[in-house]
């Protein structure tokens, strides 16, 4: 008994220290479960709120006609045209490809017949 005792005060500690509780200052005064769990729900709301702003922001770069600036005409517009044009989307993909071709080289250096 002692030694699962011993386990579940050493567990309090290292949860303690995780969330940036001193166990000794809250020992005497309070319920130190209480407090943990308090301080941990806590943690985690934040972190809830953190990864829902991201799961947003990833949203609305998969949907951009969600996004504030372009709400309003519900258009994507890439070079002053919308994006969803086959004209744009050519331009697009050639402009990518350009800087993907780019990219490479500076990191592999250019490709054997590459321009």
């Amino acid at each position: 008994m002692a030694k699962i005792s011993l386990n579940l005060a050493d567990e309090a500690v290292a949860i303690a220290q995780l969330v940036g509780v001193n166990v000794d200052e809250i020992k005497d005064k309070s319920d130190v479960r209480l407090v943990l769990a308090t301080e941990v729900a806590t943690q985690y709301a934040l972190i809830d709120e953190i990864l829902a702003e991201i799961i947003v922001r990833f949203a609305h770069s998969s949907f951009p006609e969600n996004r504030k600036e372009n709400r309003a005409t519900g258009d994507v517009l890439y070079a002053a045209a919308d994006i969803r044009s086959l004209d744009r989307l050519r331009q697009f993909k050639d402009d990518a490809d350009t800087a993907y071709r780019y990219l490479y080289d500076r990191l592999y250096g250019p490709a054997r017949g590459a321009d």
